[in-house]
């Protein structure tokens, strides 16, 4: 994970769970007061599967990039020089981890097997609570932007893994679902701002990281993507309130022409039997 696409390739794995975290909400928040029929025509409980699936797949892609990438290919330690063999790596390892095993615990519980309810989210929330722990100790030795660019992180982490304590008990709470998806949307573009500012692409010049001004920005900075994150969320809900009462009105629309074709069949039919009385 340290280098620039190490860190885009998490946070875009977080995005895109955020975002299907958003739709998922919306719809469900929309779906609560709608009639039955238009309920099972929605995709929600395909984004439940997407969901963990979403969580499987990118951890267990994670897991074997470290290894493999960073030469480790599972072994902790080497018995000839008797030294770790790259324990960062084995940091970024045991993150995804507990991921993929929260993940799988969630695709369990999809299969409607016997499984304590909210089990699934404590797996969840201990996850992110191990990642933040590792990067709390994960850049001792680095430069004094490395660390504290990699602390504020913790926030959202921390975040998101309080809100899935909470779900635990509180189950299908709106607030606290969005408040967590806003966490973990915030994650993801702070781990690319991490590899913009650790890792400048594209010609960018680098950063003073020993300037404590440039630090005073990376408050502000965290602050900002959370606002923006805000912004991101109130257009997903629109998109979807919008496509949602399409899709409600074509239902209703549909269900009044089946009313009114079957008061024109019984009319038919009434019509049909007074001639054959005749």
């Amino acid at each position: 994970m340290g280098t620039f696409h190490g860190h885009m390739l998490p946070g875009g794995i977080f995005l895109l769970l955020g975002f299907v975290w958003a739709v998922k909400y919306s719809l469900k928040f929309f779906s609560q007061n709608s009639k039955p029929a238009l309920q099972r025509k929605s995709c929600f409980n395909r984004l439940e599967f997407v969901e963990w699936g979403v969580i499987v797949i990118a951890s267990f892609i994670g897991i074997i990039t470290e290894q493999f990438n960073s030469g480790t290919y599972f072994q902790v330690y080497n018995e000839e020089d008797h030294k770790w063999v790259n324990l960062s790596a084995w940091q970024h390892t045991t993150v995804f981890l507990f991921f993929l095993i929260a993940g799988m615990m969630g695709l369990l519980q999809q299969c409607k097997l016997q499984i304590p309810l909210g089990l699934d989210y404590l797996l969840l929330s201990v996850a992110f609570f191990t990642e933040g722990m590792l990067f709390y100790f994960h850049t001792d030795r680095h430069s004094l932007m490395d660390q504290h660019i990699h602390a504020m992180i913790l926030v959202p982490t921390f975040g998101c893994a309080f809100c899935l304590l909470l779900e635990v008990h509180f189950r299908n709470h709106l607030i606290l679902e969005l408040l967590r998806t806003s966490m973990l949307l915030t994650q993801g573009t702070w781990l690319w701002q991490i590899s913009f500012v650790l890792y400048p692409h594209w010609g960018a010049s680098n950063w003073d990281e020993n300037d404590h001004e440039s630090i005073t920005f990376i408050n502000m900075a965290l602050c900002w993507h959370f606002a923006a994150v805000v912004l991101i969320l109130s257009i997903i809900y629109g998109i979807v309130y919008c496509v949602f009462k399409r899709q409600e009105r074509k239902f209703r629309e549909t269900a009044i022409e089946i009313q009114q074709f079957n008061q024109d069949k019984k009319s038919y039919t009434a019509l049909l039997n007074g001639s054959d009385e005749e």
